[in-house]
């Protein structure tokens, strides 16, 4: 059962949770709170060729805004997410969350590996610690494993993790329908999934999940801008690698987009972006959704538009939006 389906027979406290406006800082089992919504340090951000400055900037206009929680790993540019994400950090007094991730990296030599070995997934970490300068993460994912990678070995890895003290949480990072499944059930404590305006495949987990008392969270929230006309006719060299990135990685990206923006623009005239970035950020099951940007600008409207509050007509729109 979805977030759209809850009934009656859910119990008086489940109700709330559905119909309530949500803060824009979310609760954590450990009474810290969490954004509704946080920057990704991944994708083209952590490539190189992109300026340095304008990255460890956009990190600085994310905290302005009010941005706790940043999502990184070791894959992200071969290890220069975290590098940049690092040498940020180390000039912030302000306390941030920091996730990264296992399972996936690189090698010495450069080269993408995949190990749910319980050495490699050590010297994997202990190598993110180090370029991100911290003793320790908040989350910690299993980058993209299968059903079979979440055994007692790998949970036992990461429970001796969090009894080091390198870590605080433990998850599963995944757009896998099977292993999102057995994280119900597992000895984690946050799983990070697809959801958001365009990929609603997952939102049967999501009572589930909140139930099972992990932490949930979300992306890409802005679902790489699928119902936006910008996104295929792009004006510069960004926006071009972020097109040519979702066509390869989905053949139907041009098609599904189309019929999306048809279906947005009959149902609000507001601006697209914001209504997918408020849809994620409404629903009830979500601590945060994780979004991506190399503009400031963009940084501060996604920000703006996670703010603005709800009124009762709006939530109700957005929540059952399909």
């Amino acid at each position: 059962m979805d977030a759209s389906q809850a009934g009656t027979s859910q119990p008086r406290e489940r109700q709330r949770q559905m119909t309530a406006q949500r803060p824009f800082l979310r609760e954590l089992p450990d009474g810290r709170h969490i954004s509704a919504v946080s920057f990704g340090c991944s994708s083209l951000w952590a490539q190189v060729r992109f300026d340095k400055g304008v990255a460890l900037r956009l990190l600085d206009v994310a905290m302005e805004g009010g941005i706790n929680y940043f999502a990184t790993g070791p894959s992200y540019g071969n290890g220069e997410a975290e590098r940049r994400l690092g040498e940020w950090l180390r000039s912030q007094a302000t306390n941030v969350l920091v996730s990264t991730s296992v399972g996936s990296a690189f090698d010495d030599s450069g080269r993408a590996f995949r190990s749910f070995l319980a050495p490699d997934m050590e010297a994997s970490l202990t190598a993110s610690l180090r370029r991100l300068g911290r003793e320790r993460v908040d989350v910690l994912y299993l980058h993209g494993p299968s059903a079979s990678d979440l055994n007692d070995e790998v949970f036992r890895y990461l429970e001796r993790e969090k009894e080091r003290g390198r870590v605080v949480w433990t998850g599963v990072n995944s757009i896998d329908p099977q292993v999102i499944d057995a994280s119900v059930d597992a000895p984690i404590d946050a799983v990070m999934l697809q959801f958001n305006i365009d990929d609603r495949s997952n939102a049967q987990f999501l009572p589930r999940l909140s139930s099972s008392r992990k932490i949930v969270v979300s992306g890409p929230a802005m679902a790489r801008a699928i119902y936006s006309l910008s996104t295929f006719v792009p004006s510069n060299r960004c926006r071009a690698w972020y097109l040519l990135r979702a066509v390869k990685s989905d053949p139907a990206f041009l098609f599904r987009g189309s019929m999306l923006a048809r279906r947005m623009h009959h149902f609000t005239d507001e601006d697209s972006a914001s209504v997918a970035l408020r849809y994620s950020v409404a629903q009830p099951y979500l601590h945060t959704s994780v979004f991506g940007t190399v503009n400031c600008g963009h940084m501060r409207a996604n920000i703006a538009a996670a703010r603005r509050e709800f009124d009762d007509e709006e939530l109700r729109k957005l929540r059952s939006f399909h």
